[in-house]
């Protein structure tokens, strides 16, 4: 077991403490369903490190019993609550239990068969558990599946513990909104009823460049009649709040608002939409009734996996090129397991355009992706060992490219033959027949304003972020409606198509063509005057970043439904 840790293993295992303002919401929030219920408390913090929590708990309500235990021993000396009565802190492991336990059985003896009534937990994002998947698979870890997080196994492990009736208060990463983890959506959703879902957004936690987010909920039968409280903070709100001009209790009680929990039941990917209110259902569902499998129809990849830096660490034992390590000064060969010094093996194999290196070819990156155009600016050195460069066909072969990075959708129709990386998705014809009109199609629902709204709204994705990304997942879970020869749908796709060739080939970007293709989505999609407006009004409000800022309409009315007879 691990009993003490310097600030570097702090970091690695996710000893981010939660700052006092936060920690007092969360108590504060949570306390209000235990109290509800004429309860006394005992709470308990399986990951407290310094107690701020706790502590926070204890302010709240001073007569509650409190119970908190950690990996990091000298994280528990420091703790703010050490020495306050009726706390009990314990130096283990939440996760790893001691010899043979089960991980009920582990959490008895910690919890010294009592059991909380109500749990408060800021888990570890991100970090090595120190366990392997199969481990925690036979300990009885559900969630220990794919790309699974370190705050996914804590909070199952508190959830199987927790008596029906128990609160569970967790702060997490916006993360929870991605459709990589519909699995620990429909966990959640399955032990009980959701009451709280609160989208704070980034700046709570200093040097942490991710967005917050707090769930609470209740352990026991889930009501789908239950109605869940759901907040997002605005760009202002969060400014606010983080300069201590206004609570996150005040911007609760005045702007949040409520959503049935059965919406996120019957949703397939378990969506937590908690920006979407019941008066803009309707028009929502109309995107939503379209089955989402229009990228069986095309082939798609990811370009050479390397960073537009270029920068490699060559394996000085088998010669092959490995990824640049991000935050260490040693490789891991992936080929051959070599462990070296990654400065003193390292190279850059790709360049800027103006550099003209002799023996290079064009390259692709994230950047060179723009709205219907793409340019290469960069060129990258062929034939180095260890780097996948992909085969020819997934180059040559006429592509949508999708840039992975940034706010929104960017696509561009590519026949360049050129070298993409990593952050950029290429969506091709697969073998399969398909109208030879699909992809300028597809490309012109993907990059229609008409479709950026609806992401924007049920993605949640309304405003600027450190790191914003589209997953494969995401772009093949957009509905793109596809369709039988002849058809009305065939007919509204093909006028999209012509649309879009008659805008790319155009010298200077008419804004009149560029509606026009959106009007023919949204007949496309049925709309009506109505959800047009909705789609507008969803882009104006939006922060005003690019791509976003150039595609908000001024006058409405220049967006509306045309279907092609």
């Amino acid at each position: 077991m691990i009993t003490s840790l310097d600030s570097l293993e702090k970091a690695r295992l996710g000893a981010v403490y939660t700052p006092s303002g936060l920690a007092e919401w969360v108590a504060s929030e949570a306390l209000l369903y235990v109290i509800r219920k004429n309860e006394s408390v005992f709470a308990c913090d399986p990951a407290c490190g310094e107690g701020d929590l706790l502590l926070a708990l204890k302010t709240v309500s001073p007569r509650c019993k409190l119970i908190g235990f950690d990996v990091d021993s000298t994280a528990l000396k420091q703790s703010k609550v050490r020495n306050a009565e009726g706390v009990n802190l314990v130096n283990a492991n939440c996760i790893v239990p001691s010899g043979s336990d089960s991980i009920k059985a582990h959490w008895n003896k910690i919890l010294e068969n009592r059991t909380p009534n109500l749990f408060l937990t800021n888990p570890p994002w991100g970090i090595d558990l120190h366990i392997s998947r199969k481990a925690l698979e036979e300990l009885g870890f559900t969630l220990a599946t794919l790309q699974f997080d370190s705050y996914e196994i804590f909070c199952e492990a508190i959830l199987n513990v927790a008596k029906s009736g128990s609160i569970i208060a967790m702060i997490l990463p916006d993360s929870v909104f991605y459709p990589e983890k519909r699995k620990f959506r429909h966990f959640l959703l399955k032990q009980g009823n959701l009451l709280l879902i609160a989208r704070l957004g980034e700046g709570f936690f200093e040097g942490v460049y991710r967005a917050t987010t707090v769930i609470i909920m209740e352990k026991g039968r889930a009501s789908l009649e239950h109605q869940v409280r759901c907040l997002r903070l605005t760009a202002a709100e969060r400014r606010r709040v983080l300069s201590h001009n206004e609570s996150l209790s005040q911007i609760t009680r005045c702007h949040s608002h409520k959503v049935q929990q059965e919406r996120f039941h019957k949703d397939a990917e378990n969506r937590f939409d908690i920006d979407l209110r019941e008066n803009e259902e309707k028009t929502v569902s109309k995107f939503r009734m379209i089955e989402p499998v229009w990228s069986q129809w095309l082939q798609s990849t990811r370009g050479v996996e390397i960073s537009k830096t270029g920068r490699i660490a060559e394996c000085p034992k088998c010669d092959k090129a490995n990824p640049f390590p991000r935050q260490s000064e040693k490789a891991d060969c992936k080929f051959c397991g070599h462990t070296f010094h990654a400065v003193n093996n390292s190279r850059q194999i790709i360049f800027r355009q103006q550099e003209k290196i002799h023996g290079t070819k064009p390259i692709i990156v994230g950047a060179d992706v723009g709205r219907y155009s793409v340019s290469p600016s960069r060129h990258i050195i062929e034939d180095v060992p260890g780097i996948d460069y992909k085969t020819d066909a997934h180059r040559t072969s006429p592509r949508i490219l999708i840039r992975k990075t940034g706010l929104g959708i960017k696509a561009a129709f590519d026949t360049s033959g050129h070298y993409t990386n990593q952050v950029v998705f290429s969506y091709f014809k697969n073998g399969t027949p398909v109208p030879d009109f699909f992809l300028q199609y597809v490309l012109g629902v993907l990059n229609s304003r008409v479709l950026l709204g609806y992401f924007l709204k049920t993605q949640g994705e309304v405003e600027w972020k450190s790191h914003p990304y589209i997953t494969q997942k995401m772009i093949n879970s957009l509905p793109i409606p596809t369709f039988t020869q002849g058809s009305k749908t065939e007919k509204q796709a093909r006028a999209i198509a012509d649309a879009v060739r008659v805008f790319e080939k155009a010298k200077n970007k008419d804004v009149t063509q560029d509606l026009f293709i959106d009007c023919l989505v949204a007949g496309l999609f049925h709309l009506t005057n109505a959800d047009c407006q909705w789609i507008v009004k969803v882009l104006n409000e939006a922060d005003g970043l690019e791509p976003i800022r150039t595609l908000r309409v001024e006058n409405a009315k220049l967006l509306r439904p045309h279907i092609v007879l």
